[in-house]
């Protein structure tokens, strides 16, 4: 979402930079948690576009217990 670039006060930013893309929708999912009363679900539909659809948040949820370490790494 390039346009978001200046709401967020940041226009130069590089949204082809990884960590700069990710920090952006991080901010951005941020406040759609913010707007939907922090549930995850509808923050997501409303992140991803998709209102109304529990698609889009079941594959999220799906991904993070099947393939995000959610645990900090024993050293």
């Amino acid at each position: 979402m390039p346009f978001l670039k200046n709401e967020l006060g940041r226009p130069k930013d590089n949204l082809t930079d990884t960590a700069t893309n990710v920090r952006h929708g991080w901010h951005i999912l941020k406040f759609f948690l913010g707007r939907e009363d922090q549930h995850l679900s509808c923050a997501l539909d409303a992140y991803n576009g998709s209102i109304g659809s529990e698609h889009w948040p079941d594959e999220v949820r799906d991904a993070r217990q099947t393939r995000w370490r959610t645990q900090p790494i024993d050293w």
